[in-house]
């Protein structure tokens, strides 16, 4: 099987339920909760809202790993329309 792009990805309720039961650090469940109902938001923005210095270290470290299994990672991307990184969830799919 062949993997496509990973597209960006909303969160419904219950896959929601189902990162923070698997992310246990508070800090990454507010980026979690902040990432779940909108994609493309800065660092700033993340971190204005969660308190999270290090957006970047926290996802490395502390969530992605840890929702992997769930098919599900957090990434930032740098659009031709923006001056800035913006971080969404994505869902890998498969053809």
């Amino acid at each position: 099987m062949i993997d496509k792009e990973p597209t960006q990805h909303i969160l419904t309720d219950e896959e929601l339920s189902k990162v923070l039961s698997l992310v246990s650090v508070r800090g990454a469940a507010r980026i979690c909760r902040q990432l779940a109902g909108q994609h493309s938001l800065t660092a700033h923005d993340i971190s204005k809202e969660s308190d999270i210095l290090n957006v970047s270290d926290m996802v490395l470290k502390c969530i992605n790993p840890r929702i992997k299994p769930l098919g599900l990672f957090i990434a930032c991307a740098k659009r031709p329309t923006s001056k800035f990184y913006q971080w969404s969830f994505y869902k890998e799919t498969a053809l």
